[in-house]
């Protein structure tokens, strides 16, 4: 479908400028929740006319949805190559042991490197809580397959059936070892009396969840 034309008073589309909303809207609906963000304060904070909303998206709720897409789907393709691997090759308990390492490491270095991942979280936070349409296209688009890496990486490390319902917890709560550093950045941030997490905590933290890793993949005791 092509999108609706821009009235004729408008100006014609700026350069970049579908990226600036979505950068914007990460902000407004970060902040205020999509109820709480209008159209306009988003075409405002992105310095472009408020019409360009529309002739990119179409609306707010498609906008809210592409930004959700976006950001699971960008995270999600910087473990493009280690998600392929997992896919498509049968490791052996070490490799994927060491595949999961690596997918999870890089993953963690990319959620506590920027302060988008931090506006992210509060989106995504209230998408877990409360969930609207667009937990749909969040998971769709890039949560599910992450997740079920994961999963079938830590089932063949520690000896276990994928996609059983142990091996799904004991993912997710892998899983939920490394999140906790975002969606509750503030209170470890606070323990630790610093403004943000720093090299010497991603170190620790990555080293700890290899450890981690090592326990959950342990073959179950017979």
């Amino acid at each position: 479908m092509q999108p609706p034309s821009i009235p004729p008073h408008a100006p014609a589309p700026a350069a970049g400028a579908r990226e600036k909303l979505l950068a914007a809207a990460l902000e407004q609906f970060g902040e205020h929740g999509y109820d709480g963000a209008s159209i306009r304060d988003i075409a405002r904070a992105a310095g472009v006319n408020i019409a360009l909303v529309s002739y990119h998206f179409g609306s707010k709720e498609r906008l809210y949805h592409e930004l959700a897409r976006s950001l699971v789907a960008r995270r999600v393709q910087t473990a493009l190559g280690t998600l392929a691997s997992a896919r498509t090759r049968n490791p052996g308990p070490a490799a994927a042991r060491t595949m999961l390492k690596t997918l999870l490491g890089g993953f963690a270095s990319g959620l506590l490197a920027s302060r988008e991942i931090h506006m992210a979280a509060r989106l995504i936070v209230r998408e877990q809580t409360r969930p609207t349409a667009a937990f749909d296209v969040i998971y769709n688009g890039g949560m599910e397959t992450f997740h079920k890496a994961v999963t079938r990486l830590l089932a063949i490390a520690s000896g276990r059936e994928p996609e059983t319902h142990d091996s799904i917890i004991r993912a997710h709560m892998l899983l939920g070892q490394m999140l906790s550093f975002v969606f509750a950045n503030a209170v470890i941030c606070r323990r630790l009396g610093k403004d943000s997490l720093d090299r010497r905590a991603l170190a620790t933290i990555t080293a700890i969840l290899n450890q981690n890793i090592d326990a959950l993949a342990k073959p179950p005791r017979p």
